[in-house]
């Protein structure tokens, strides 16, 4: 019997997760259907297809099914992707993994829930990967190496090893971090930086080597609610 998948959002990345859902089935004894997408109200109309697959409704169509299928938070900004997964969370979803054929993990990686790996990721040994944590294509993260929870990691980056990257970050596009540094909660690393200092939170950094050019607050942090 497939296992139902339903996708929280419904754009690049969630299109790219119901391809690995593809890949999964095809390439193992598990076998995955994803049904669709949920989407706040503001972004998609009920029934709306979108690379083959309607989106569902929202939060409200999910929590009456929640025992029923597995979820997936597909949103690639990791402020948002915290947030919807929250929102799963207080009503009892189940996370569930997509992690490409053609990624290759240690077997001492561990993984948290609701995480997404892309083809031509290597994971080496003792990785920890915390929840909703997404490696685009061709990430590269050395061994005894922490990722924490909500992190967004482009596509072709490479993370030396016993490095730690706090909840949150984003690190773009072809980024580098050398060995052993800390790289603090909801810090933003621009695209084709070179990390070689840790980095506090809160903190924008760009550049060969990676310098500050700004602090920034994340939304939620604004948040009295």
């Amino acid at each position: 019997m497939s296992k139902k998948v339903v996708i929280l959002g419904a754009g690049g990345l969630a299109r790219d997760v119901v391809d690995i859902f593809q890949a999964m089935s095809e390439s193992g004894e598990e076998k995955y259907e994803v049904l669709g997408y949920v989407v706040d109200s503001r972004y998609g109309t009920p029934g709306t297809i979108i690379y083959g697959k309607p989106i569902l409704g929202d939060v409200n169509w999910l929590e009456p099914r929640v025992k029923e299928v597995r979820v997936i938070s597909a949103v690639g900004a990791s402020e948002t992707r915290q947030e919807m997964s929250k929102r799963a969370a207080l009503i009892g979803a189940d996370f569930i993994n997509a992690i490409h054929p053609k990624a290759v993990l240690s077997p001492s990686v561990i993984l948290g829930s609701g995480v997404v790996i892309k083809a031509g990721c290597l994971l080496a040994s003792e990785v920890c990967l915390g929840n909703q944590v997404v490696l685009n294509l061709g990430c590269t993260i050395g061994h005894n190496t922490k990722i924490e929870d909500f992190v967004t990691v482009a596509a072709g980056v490479n993370i030396a090893g016993y490095v730690k990257i706090g909840r949150g970050c984003h690190l773009g596009l072809g980024c580098k971090i050398i060995e052993k540094l800390e790289i603090s909660d909801w810090a933003f690393i621009a695209s084709g930086s070179v990390v070689t200092k840790n980095i506090s939170s809160y903190t924008t950094v760009a550049g060969v080597p990676a310098r500050p050019i700004k602090t920034h607050q994340p939304y939620f942090l604004d948040n009295k609610d």
